[in-house]
């Protein structure tokens, strides 16, 4: 749901199982979620990872997913788990309330910050279709601090702009409905 690609689904990586020996039962435990909700552009543009299979949202080689949903009754398991995420934890009322709370809370120090800017933390957040935020309390910090250039990835080239975090779940969420549906 979270099209989170810096992960085993693509890199193969950034994860631990962990075994909970009373029950036998392995537990996924994810690390450096930072390229999550459109942001891990190795993998495809922002607009491709909104659209992701749910059924197959990793490179080929990646047999594990396939495997699993050909074991009788998983694909209907799969979908009712799907079908729940939507209803609660990944609806977007849900997610926007969530957003909406942390934001609150954060906001503050991020106005305070000198190398933030909060019209872009703003706008990174929002529900609407965004240019990439323009910094320039950052920009002047980062340069003065001997940093990259703004905007740079390290292995050079512009970074191109990731979605605001509330289109991205909208939009992220209308596409996986789409897709339950039958109509993606």
């Amino acid at each position: 749901a979270l099209a989170n690609l810096d992960s085993p689904l693509f890199t193969g990586h950034n994860y631990y199982l962990y075994l909970h020996a009373p029950t036998g039962r392995f537990h996924f435990l994810p690390w450096d979620l930072n390229e999550t909700f459109g942001g891990f552009f190795p993998a495809g543009s922002a607009e491709e990872q909104m659209n992701l299979s749910i059924t197959r949202p990793f490179r080929d080689g990646n047999k594990l997913i396939d495997r699993l949903l050909a074991m009788p009754g998983k694909k209907e398991d799969f979908r009712k788990r799907f079908e729940s995420l939507l209803a609660a934890a990944f609806s977007k009322e849900r997610m926007f309330a969530n957003i909406d709370a942390i934001q609150k809370v954060i906001r503050p120090a991020v106005a305070e910050d000198p190398t933030a800017s909060l019209e872009g933390f703003e706008r990174s957040l929002s529900e609407s279709p965004a240019s990439a935020p323009t910094e320039p309390r950052r920009e002047e910090a980062r340069a003065n601090s001997g940093q990259r250039e703004p905007g740079r990835r390290p292995f050079g080239g512009p970074r191109p702009p990731r979605p605001p975090l509330k289109q991205f779940i909208a939009r992220r969420v209308e596409s996986i409905r789409a897709q339950l549906d039958g109509k993606a």
